[in-house]
């Protein structure tokens, strides 16, 4: 069986370097989660970029492979 690893980046202190989608974990106050977001133009679109959105993003990693 083969299985995918995920490299974790700390936020903001390492930041991806091209335009993609990542893998983000997201602290939501009392528990973390995992979710997907767009590295554009210095910020990843779905957390930094809305206003009242809930959450700060943690760390970051490259997507894995599809199925």
């Amino acid at each position: 069986m083969s299985e995918s690893k995920a490299d974790w980046h700390k936020y903001p202190s390492e930041k991806p370097k091209e335009v993609d989608e990542y893998l983000v974990t997201v602290n939501c106050g009392f528990f973390n989660v995992t979710s997907t977001s767009t590295w554009k133009n210095g910020h990843f679109t779905d957390y930094e970029n809305e206003p009242g959105k809930i959450g700060s993003i943690i760390a970051w990693a490259e997507m894995p492979e599809p199925y």
